[in-house]
């Protein structure tokens, strides 16, 4: 092991218990406690999926498969969870790591999503121990590994269908919207959502696809689309009968998969008459972990040189 270095991964965090609900929607509101409306709706779709995600244990399992492979001890820090991002820098910090190679677990960087975590994480580093260096990798969405890792699972899909010609299939790439301002100040998030989109398609040779989008905010923004949902009626339009949908804006199974496109845009699509199927999450499949593994590897010691840090990578 590295003992001067650590490896970080970064990630939304999701309630341990239906009790965890509101202190977990406290956190993500900045504060401000949910109204009881927005709790119980809340509360019942964690009840849909069970109860809970299995969004920490899948990290810590990708952390132990990470470290295994890098030989370097890796931590994990929730944004709005335990352990929160603060708690993982102070065992970093008491470990006597002065490096730290963080990676968020979403493939795609906009500025109000990984650069959030960016600004959590230098400040956290401020609060323990500014002697601390760390390597933020911003964005890995075009990593051939990770394409490789997409490919696979759209392929196993496929296979699935009915009709698994993908002349008869319509592939549709989801990823988190965010509200419609991030295009006026260039951020590239909707880019990068494209090219890997358009790599994933050329990789297999993708007749029909389209980019959309899922589990916009309820706030007064005019948020990214076109929804999952809208799309679904425009495939039916359009006579589609088929949807194979790849959230490629999503590496674990959380609430966002489990609910709003297991549960809301599967009943949709049944309602439509349209045969509806979810690649696989990435998790901790073995392709995927290799393709982490060859993100971070150009961030690690090599011959006791540190290579590739960069915070603004």
């Amino acid at each position: 092991m590295h003992n001067s270095q650590a490896i970080l991964l970064l990630a939304y965090g999701s309630p341990d218990t239906q009790d965890d609900i509101e202190a977990y929607y406290t956190d993500i509101r900045h504060g401000h406690p949910p109204d009881a409306a927005q709790l119980k709706e809340l509360q019942n779709r964690y009840a849909a999926i069970g109860g809970k995600t299995p969004l920490l244990e899948i990290t810590h399992k990708q952390s132990k498969l990470l470290e295994e492979r890098l030989s370097t001890k890796t931590y994990i820090g929730m944004k709005h969870w335990h352990p929160y991002i603060p708690d993982a820098v102070k065992q970093i910090a008491d470990s006597g790591a002065k490096q730290i190679v963080a990676i968020v677990l979403a493939p795609h960087y906009s500025m109000m999503s990984i650069g959030d975590y960016k600004a959590r994480l230098h400040h956290a580093i401020e609060e323990v121990d500014p002697t601390i260096q760390v390597s933020l990798i911003k964005q890995w969405g075009d990593n051939q590994v990770f394409i490789d890792s997409l490919c696979e699972r759209i392929e196993t899909t496929r296979k699935s269908f009915p009709h698994p010609d993908w002349d008869d299939i319509e592939v549709v790439f989801t990823a988190h919207s965010l509200p419609m301002k991030i295009l006026e100040m260039n951020d590239p998030y909707q880019k990068e959502l494209l090219q890997t989109s358009t790599l994933a398609a050329a990789k297999l040779n993708l007749p029909h696809w389209r980019l959309s989008f899922q589990s916009a905010g309820r706030t007064r923004d005019t948020w990214l689309g076109p929804d999952i949902l809208q799309e679904l009626q425009t495939i039916k339009k359009e006579g589609g009968k088929q949807v194979l949908v790849a959230p490629i804006g999503f590496t674990t199974d959380n609430l966002e998969i489990l609910y709003d496109l297991d549960i809301q845009a599967a009943e949709s699509a049944k309602e439509q008459g349209i045969t509806f199927k979810r690649i696989p999450s990435a998790n901790v499949t073995p392709r995927f972990i290799a393709a982490l593994q060859d993100v971070i590897e150009p961030y690690l010691y090599q011959e006791h040189i540190l290579v590739g840090v960069n915070p603004e990578k």
